[in-house]
């Protein structure tokens, strides 16, 4: 039985060395675990920048604890879903605990040896924690802090996993594929295909439908009765540093842009078969709530998609209905939402110089590690 994580890449060499710096710097006191780390790159033209940011990582933390360490090279011919999980298939066996994580995410602190440990212990195939939107550092403090200052580091202690009831699991990052542990089993194949099947139903094209489709195995698993849950917070999303403008000198992590995937989400929670689970109804109805504040940003960024297409998306997720329950407050939040994701895309931080101070990669490391404690 392994620990195995996957990190796919596709033209992000420089967010990959943070990303991978997160996972090979993390402690483990089981030592009677193999842990394996595989780095997907699914972009030829880049082979040799990814060859030498694993390198580099490498060079940087020769104590590291994982057994082994390799490059995949992906198919360019097949659709990024099937690189994805193709490639998990081969180097998993039954049993294995696997993570997918993505290239431009950071792994909190002694999180991997919990989750590991957490889908050990649970009987679902499935397991899914919470994760931290944005990350602000502060070169003039230890350690770096989450929304205000507040301390991100629960990771610290085990998680504890329970089956996922709706009133818990509507507060879970579902849209993101970095939070979930799979334990590998025939039934979490079967989660998978199932979850293919449904987004074959869907009118779209493979290369709009599939990106789409890690990140809703989860509900297929809630549906299944194969998903666990924990509230801690294990990943820091989309880790893209950018200095801010108007603020203490400081520098944060990248919004995402949900509005396309909160859509999507609604539209797959639509299909005919969980409409039919009453468990969903109160998922479907928080899920909308929060479609809501972020519908403006998927006017703004269509993630590839055509006119034809994103009008198709927002018939099928009940869009219609969505602009009717537009109130003061939900488009304030639209707005706010909108603002930050330009403000962050645009980097307008970078218009005062000497205002706010570059990240340095050395002192980041050193003060995560210092909330990295091997037991």
């Amino acid at each position: 039985m392994s620990l195995v994580v996957l990190i796919p890449t596709f033209q992000r060499p420089s967010t990959l060395e943070w990303s991978l710096q997160s996972v090979i710097a993390q402690k483990f006191y089981n030592k009677n675990i193999t842990k394996k780390i595989y780095v997907l790159n699914n972009d030829t033209l880049t082979a040799n920048e990814v060859e030498k940011v694993v390198n580099r990582v490498l060079q940087n933390n020769s104590k590291h604890e994982f057994e082994h360490i390799e490059i995949l090279q992906g198919d360019q011919s097949l659709y990024v879903i099937q690189n994805w999980f193709g490639n998990l298939k081969r180097i998993t066996n039954e049993g294995d605990i696997a993570i997918i994580h993505g290239d431009d995410d950071i792994m909190l602190p002694n999180t991997l040896m919990h989750r590991y440990e957490a889908a050990f212990l649970s009987d679902k195939c499935v397991c899914i924690g919470n994760s931290l939107w944005s990350c602000h550092f502060i070169e003039s403090q230890p350690g770096f802090f989450i929304d205000l200052l507040s301390n991100p580091y629960e990771s610290g202690s085990k998680f504890t996993f329970k089956s996922s009831l709706a009133d818990n699991l509507v507060e879970i990052p579902l849209p993101f594929i970095s939070a979930y542990t799979y334990k590998i089993s025939d039934k979490f194949w079967s989660i998978f295909c199932l979850t293919i099947k449904w987004s074959d139903l869907l009118p779209f094209e493979p290369k709009i439908k599939y990106p789409f489709i890690p990140y809703y195995v989860g509900l297929t698993a809630h549906h299944e009765q194969q998903l666990g849950i924990t509230s801690n917070n294990m990943v820091i999303r989309g880790q893209l540093f950018k200095l801010r403008r108007y603020l203490p000198p400081k520098t944060v992590t990248e919004y995402a842009n949900g509005g396309i995937t909160l859509l999507a989400g609604l539209v797959f929670l639509n299909n005919e078969f969980l409409q039919k689970n009453s468990d969903f109804n109160l998922i479907r109805y928080r899920h909308r709530k929060t479609t809501l504040h972020y519908f403006f940003q998927s006017l703004f960024k269509r993630n590839g998609m055509s006119l034809r297409d994103l009008q198709l998306l927002y018939y099928m997720s009940g869009a219609k209905f969505l602009l009717k329950e537009f109130t003061a407050p939900v488009l304030i939040k639209n707005m706010r939402h909108l603002s930050d994701n330009l403000f962050f895309t645009l980097n307008i931080g970078k218009w005062i110089k000497g205002f706010g101070k570059v990240t340095s990669p050395e002192l980041f490391w050193q003060n995560w590690g210092m909330n990295n404690i091997s037991k």
